[in-house]
């Protein structure tokens, strides 16, 4: 079992779901809209239609030149998209 606070994100891919951890990943076939109904608004946003990520992981933001943003994680390399209309939401959340 899974802590919520170990999760960085989920991804869909096709069927699948991974699920990033720091030091691993897991996959499952539960839809995303099942962890999103599952998991707590506190801490965890549908980003974008393919990603969920915890908002404790964020690092930064970067605004690209179509106006969507990529959002850069803590303690890993990935980056992942944003949908614009989320972007606002989050940053108030975390206060940037």
């Amino acid at each position: 079992m899974l802590d919520l606070e170990d999760i960085i994100y989920f991804e869909s891919l096709n069927k699948n779901i991974k699920i990033r951890t720091q030091e691993k990943f897991y996959y499952t076939k539960y839809p995303l809209s099942y962890f999103e109904q599952k998991l707590p608004d506190d801490y965890f946003c549908r980003i974008h239609r393919s990603f969920i990520v915890n908002l404790m992981k964020i690092e930064g933001f970067r605004k690209k030149i179509n106006y969507t943003y990529d959002i850069s994680l803590k303690n890993i390399p990935d980056i992942i998209p944003a949908s614009k209309s989320k972007i606002k939401w989050i940053k108030e959340k975390l206060q940037y």
